[in-house]
């Protein structure tokens, strides 16, 4: 939501409105224990600048570990009890925010640095100026903060059940807890015993973070403020309009201004706010003005509390939330969409077996999500039907890697959570869907006539629209007709016992599309469909149906390798730590030996593949990444100095893509142990190094077999080695080129034409 101005009306008035905390130099029962709830996504943001660690490369994964776990131990052993706050599934009214955001910093930075020649774009002025922060981190800090939470009890993490500004405070309003962040929201908002905002910028650095205003906002500014206004003097006066509305309300001379509700507080502040008639305005101008107001205002509704216990006693009244009792939780909804549509009857307990399976699954879920093995991104396939990849520099000239790497895997992922637990209905009539294409503001656009289309990524888009399973849906759907019609009663489902048939659903990727963020429909296909199609060998008996989440190892593990090309012993034989760096290397150099082929082997398609060399460097530097002794090096002693060249740019690009994707799905299937990314444990500059030579490989650093499973089934799958000229090549070539020079002196035309005369002899 936010309020415009509110960030410049704080600095400004920021010695009337704020006071100075003086934390004590060590924790001491005699000074009592100060509590924060600190705000995920500030404290990353505000990290990753303040660390100056290079972003170009991908990520310094390891070096932010190592400052997230510095500074964490340092409000630690100050004495300060410190709650970590992540957001949850976010609402669909910050779609068009969350678009316009992307655009104007992850989109036109990516365009302009592609855009850029290679020695402009290496400046430290211009790298700084178009930061985008690098995908994992979110990863990278979640997984230390959990290993610190682990070794100290003075330490927590907790993810929200939706936006994490309203959690955040509740959970500080039972704690008598600041909250630290970087968003003016948590000014405004309040809850039983919280104690106030500190600003994370003015409690350990001085530099602050550019803050960003969401367009629907900007666009009531116009019909409430005269342009003339600086932005705290419209706070003051929005503050003015207020409390003359309040005050005359408790008037008793004026009991007819009384107001009887929120809604008649926010009708009349819009009413009195704006700066011409109502009648000027278009019919029913105003009440769509309300209406967003109130949309945007419920969303950071906080229940009262009731209880009479404050502190850590208040937390946790149930399993499955730290703040909320039964039936008041949102977060448990996304996951049960697919209950109490069975068609069983029920047990003696009142409930159908097809219920009691799939409250096992959400609870199974709900425990990974509140540990931090479900990402909040999948929550967001749960709550909005959406889907958000991350989206980092590749190259602006090809398919975005989110749709040529990802969406292969993640169409898995959403027939695999529609199966469980079900996915929403695909959302209609929104005005950032129609068209397949979003504007700078996040809202419906014409075809702009300079926007750079790739022709490849519409080709493929359009191939997608293609159902290339539906002759063999037809089939399936045949045969069960005719068991149907045999030997099963024709009131039982023909999919499962448990469930009735899916109806279609679509999840909306929103992906880079040429120069702007742009949401695809993406088919949500029928999971046995799928698992038949790849050849999986498991059980897919529709007659006695188990979700595959209770399935046990082996069967998950399984159907995981399946998806993934990589059911093959040499695979399944290795141990945790090296299962992704190779399952993301087969992963890539299947999907683009793929792509290769289905063009034709082009030029372009064949220039993306993996050469071997390349696949081995990246094995290399993820073992070497694990086993190197000390978590982390400094951020001081990373060498920024590593050639930024567009093919390493991609290749990396292509690995974070598989990395996240992979994660994601071994998440799903609950595989999350079984499968560790360790991106923790990971530098692109490191990476960068070995790509070009600039640092070595380690002799001996693959441990043996490891290579081995990168090869079954894909021994052509690798790209051809870009040979290197030998000395007595380039002798021969200079020689070549001498001669054409002398020719070209003696004779006149001809000279040229002689000179490939004898290149051919």
């Amino acid at each position: 939501m936010g309020v415009h101005g509110l960030t410049t009306y704080l600095r400004e008035n920021q010695r009337v409105l704020g006071k100075t905390v003086q934390f004590p130099l060590a924790r001491d029962s005699n000074n009592g224990i100060t509590t924060i709830v600190v705000d995920g996504w500030s404290f990353i943001y505000q990290l990753y600048e303040q660390s100056r660690l290079p972003w170009v490369y991908g990520g310094e994964y390891k070096a932010f570990a190592q400052w997230v776990e510095q500074v964490a131990k340092a409000w630690v052993a100050i004495g300060l009890q410190v709650y970590f706050v992540f957001d949850g599934p976010s609402p669909e009214l910050k779609i068009p925010t969350l678009i316009s955001r992307l655009n104007r910093t992850n989109i036109e930075h990516s365009l302009l640095f592609f855009r850029t020649s290679s020695t402009s774009r290496s400046t430290p002025r211009f790298l700084h100026e178009n930061r985008i922060l690098p995908p994992l981190v979110l990863q990278a800090c979640v997984v230390t903060l959990q290993e610190l939470a682990r070794e100290t009890s003075a330490l927590q993490v907790h993810f929200a059940d939706e936006e994490g500004d309203p959690y955040a405070v509740e959970l500080a309003g039972r704690l008598g807890a600041y909250v630290v962040g970087n968003d003016s929201d948590f000014v405004i908002l309040n809850s039983g015993q919280y104690a106030g905002y500190i600003s994370i910028d003015e409690m350990l650095w001085t530099a602050s973070l550019p803050r960003t205003f969401t367009s629907t906002q900007r666009n009531v500014q116009s019909l409430f403020f005269e342009r003339k206004l600086t932005l705290s003097q419209r706070v003051t006066h929005a503050a003015n309009t207020l409390s003359t509305i309040l005050n005359s309300s408790t008037q008793k001379r004026k009991a007819r201004h009384q107001l009887g509700s929120v809604m008649d507080l926010i009708d009349r502040a819009v009413n009195s706010l704006l700066v011409r008639s109502p009648n000027t305005l278009a019919p029913g101008e105003v009440d769509a003005i309300v209406d967003r107001i109130v949309n945007a205002a419920l969303q950071y509704a906080i229940d009262k509390y009731e209880g009479e216990l404050y502190g850590p006693a208040s937390l946790w009244p149930t399993e499955i939330c730290a703040l909320h009792g039964d039936g008041t939780c949102p977060l448990p909804s996304i996951f049960s969409r697919a209950l109490s549509q069975s068609q069983e009857p029920d047990n003696n307990n009142g409930v159908s077996p097809g219920d009691s399976v799939l409250l096992r699954l959400r609870t199974m879920y709900l425990e990974a999500f509140r540990s931090g093995k479900l990402q909040p991104k999948l929550t967001d396939i749960l709550s909005t039907g959406t889907f958000w990849p991350k989206i980092f520099l590749d190259n602006p000239d090809v398919e975005n890697v989110a749709r040529s790497i990802g969406r292969p895997i993640r169409r898995w992922i959403y027939a695999l959570l529609e199966d469980a637990v079900g996915l929403p209905e695909a959302p209609a009539d929104e005005p950032w869907i129609e068209g397949g294409s979003v504007s700078q503001d996040g809202r419906e656009d014409g075809e702009d006539p300079d926007e750079l289309i790739d022709v490849i990524e519409e080709d493929s888009s359009d191939d997608e629209n293609v159902d290339l399973l539906a002759p063999l849906r037809g089939e399936l759907q045949r045969l069960h007709a005719e068991e149907d019609s045999s030997e099963i009663p024709t009131s039982a489902s023909s999919r499962s016992r448990f469930r009735p048939p899916l109806s279609p659903k679509c999840v909306i990727e929103y992906v880079r599309r040429g120069s702007r963020i742009a949401p695809e429909e993406v088919p949500v296909p029928d999971l046995a469909v799928l698992m038949i199609s790849s050849g999986f060998s498991g059980n897919v008996d529709l007659e006695a149906w188990v979700p595959v989440q209770l399935r046990n190892l082996k069967e998950r593990m399984a159907l995981f390798l399946q998806i993934l090309e990589s059911n093959v012993p040499a695979v399944r034989d290795l141990p945790s730590e090296r299962l992704m760096a190779v399952l993301v290397v087969r992963w890539l150099a299947h999907i683009l030996h793929l792509r290769a082929a289905e063009s034709g082997m082009n030029k372009e398609r064949e220039k993306e593949r993996w050469t071997r060399q390349e696949a081995r460097t990246f094995l290399t530097f993820y073992m070497t990444s694990l086993t190197r002794d000390g978590a982390a090096e400094r951020s001081d002693n990373i060498d920024a100095n590593v050639p930024i060249t567009d093919r390493n740019i991609q290749l990396l690009a292509q690995v974070l893509m598989a990395i996240e994707t992979i994660q994601l799905l071994s998440q799903v299937l609950l595989l999350s142990e079984r499968v560790p990314a360790n991106v923790e444990a990971l530098s692109g500059v490191e990476f960068h190094s070995y790509l070009t030579g600039t640092t070595p490989l380690p002799a001996n650093a693959l441990p043996p077999g490891l290579w081995e499973a990168c090869m079954p089934s894909l021994e052509d799958a690798y790209g051809v080695e870009k040979q290197k000229k030998t000395r007595k090549q380039k002798s021969e070539q200079n020689k070549a080129v001498s001669k054409a020079t002398h020719n070209g002196a003696k004779t006149s035309g001809p000279g040229l034409f002689s000179l490939l005369v004898d290149q051919e002899a």
